[in-house]
Formats: structure tokens, C-alpha cells, sequence
């Protein structure tokens, strides 16, 4: 699926495209193996006071206003998050285990991207002056486009499912979507891919709360997808889940706050400092590097397999802070 350009309304712009499909990681969640981001879109623009420029590769004479590259995405399955290790996690149920995705992990992040277990993917900002720029997200729009057309999956039990009835039930994936990303000064280099900062500092948000379309589910009250399980299977996921040692279960998220494609988060979210541009005599120029994590949480309570199939797009656009 072909992503159309964007309309550039702040210093960079960024689309995606994500689709859900089946996997068999997390024992309770029987979807998702397939995902597609195709037609990722970044462009800056400037404003009186500040050129910032933008880069999917990080290198010299990269720099553009605009940069387009191609993602496609396969085997996105539910994971957890390893903050010790800045890793995402497998679990087995057999055995009550974390198992590191190993070559998917966000270290090992190839030209730029990632498109494994979970959608990953590096911009990098840079000031066209002798300027050290404050870059932050200025716009966020997220939306499930599957709402009104979720995928329902019988109800096998009424345990888990808290208050939702009927026969059937669905759930919308952005219950248990996480949107993080790990920003951090880096350099510029002569050619290839510029490093991920080694200090980079993560934030984490959840998007149910704003980026849900209320009722756009069946899911009601206490519902809990490991009790759900649990129940249906004789297994103990649940009280499992709780056993485990650290690093375990869901990261801590904050609230991503509301935003559309026409309105403006309330207050801008900071990424961090480009540093100073415009080195002299050829010299390589302090940049920004950021990598976007969109990845299901496989420890949410929210993640039934009724996640399966389901697309959603996001368009990031980002600003100049003061």
C-alpha cells in the first residue's frame, strides 16, 4: 500500500502505514503475523528563525527537506519491553521465560529500520546554522482504520471478558499498542548510518485513552486476557505473569496527548538537542538520532487474539521548540 506525500505544516512530517495479522508468541494472543508500514514520509520546513534539516540516513549531504523511504514489515508479534537492556522480549508459556528477539532487537536496527517483531525506525534532525534547536513532536495522528469493521472472535468463556456481552466480542489493538521512541545527540558520518546515541533517553506513551474511538469495542468493564486464557486452557498465565522477575511485564507508560491531523498536541513533546550545524571546513555535524518503536505489549490485559487484522496509520509532524 502506497503512502500519499503529506502536507507540511511544521518543521518535519512523517507517515506510516501498519496492518496486524497472526502470530503464536504470547500464548493468549493467536495473531499477527504480518505487518506493513510502506511509505514512510519525513519533510522539513522553515520558519524565520531556525532551519531544521531532516535525514533518514544521518549522513553528509543527506540532508533535505523531504525524505521518503520504503518499510514493509513482517512477524510482528506481541513483545515485551527489556528497559536493562533496551531489547523487546519473547515469552515461552511452557516454560515461564523471556527469550530475547535477539537480531530484533532495537540495537541491531538495519538501514534505518526495523520491521520484525515490532515496526522500528531512526529520523535524524540537524540545524542548517550554527543554531542548537530544541526539535519536538508539534502533531501526532493516529488512527485505527479498522474501526467499524474489527475482526470478532467467539466468546469461549465469560471469564476475563468483565462485563462485555453477547456471543462475540472484538477488541481494538490500540488498547494494547505502545508508541515509544529513544532520542539522543549522535554525530553525523561522512557515509552509511549514523549511530543511535549511547545515552539515549526513552519515553513511552499508551494511546488508548485519546487515539480510541469511544465504543469503537466490545470490551467492558475488568476484562483481563490472561484470565480469559487461563480459563479457557487450564494454564496459570496469570498468576505467571505476575512471577515473573525483572525485567517483566509492561513498561511504564505515560498518556500521549490528544492530537489529530488538523490539531496540535497541547503542549509540544521534546526529543532533544540537535547541537550546533554548519561545522566548518567539511566537518561532521552534530545531529539528533531518534528511533520510533511501535510494537504490541504483549503483557497488556488487553491483548486477546481479536487484535488480529487490524490497520491503523500514523503521521507524525514535528517543530522548532523554544
Amino acid at each position: 500500500m502506497k503512502l500519499r506525500n503529506k502536507l507540511i505544516l511544521s518543521c518535519a512530517a512523517l507517515a506510516a502505514v501498519a496492518t496486524t495479522a497472526v502470530s503464536t508468541t504470547f500464548a493468549w494472543y493467536t495473531s499477527n503475523t504480518e505487518v506493513k508500514a510502506e511509505g514512510i514520509t519525513a519533510g522539513t520546513a522553515q520558519n524565520a528563525d531556525a532551519t531544521l534539516l531532516i535525514s533518514k540516513t544521518g549522513h553528509q549531504k543527506d540532508w533535505h527537506q523531504g525524505v521518503t523511504f520504503e518499510m514493509t514489515a513482517t512477524n510482528m508479534v506481541p513483545v515485551a519491553y527489556d528497559s536493562t537492556n533496551d531489547s523487546y522480549l519473547l515469552w515461552d508459556s511452557t516454560n515461564n521465560t523471556t527469550t530475547s528477539t535477539g537480531a530484533q532487537d532495537p540495537g541491531a536496527i538495519s538501514n534505518g529500520l526495523y520491521t520484525g517483531a515490532y515496526v522500528s525506525f531512526m529520523l535524524y534532525f540537524k540545524s542548517g546554522t550554527t543554531d542548537d534547536l530544541k526539535v519536538g513532536i508539534k502533531r501526532i495522528s493516529l488512527v485505527n482504520t479498522s474501526e467499524g469493521s474489527l475482526p470478532t472472535r467467539t466468546a469461549q468463556t465469560t471469564v476475563g471478558l468483565g462485563s462485555t456481552t453477547g456471543t462475540a466480542y472484538s477488541t481494538n489493538l490500540f488498547r494494547a499498542l505502545t508508541f515509544a521512541f529513544n532520542a539522543g545527540a549522535s554525530m553525523e558520518v561522512a557515509t552509511g548510518y549514523a549511530a543511535q546515541s549511547a545515552s539515549a533517553e526513552r519515553s513511552a506513551y499508551e494511546v488508548e485513552t485519546n487515539y480510541m474511538t469511544a465504543n469503537s469495542d466490545t470490551l467492558a468493564g475488568s476484562f483481563n486476557a490472561h484470565q480469559y486464557y487461563d480459563d479457557i486452557k487450564g494454564s496459570e498465565v496469570a498468576e505467571a505473569a505476575a512471577a515473573l522477575t525483572t525485567p517483566n511485564q509492561s513498561e511504564s507508560l505515560s498518556e500521549l496527548g490528544a492530537s489529530n491531523s488538523t490539531t496540535d498536541l497541547a503542549a509540544a513533546i521534546e526529543l532533544g538537542q540537535t547541537g550546533e550545524g554548519a561545522a566548518a571546513n567539511g566537518a561532521v555535524d552534530n545531529i539528533l538520532a531518534v528511533r520510533f518503536d511501535l510494537y504490541l505489549d504483549g503483557w497488556d490485559v488487553a491483548c486477546f487474539d481479536a487484535c488480529q487484522e487490524q490497520t491503523f496509520t500514523l503521521d507524525l509532524q514535528f517543530t522548532v521548540m523554544e
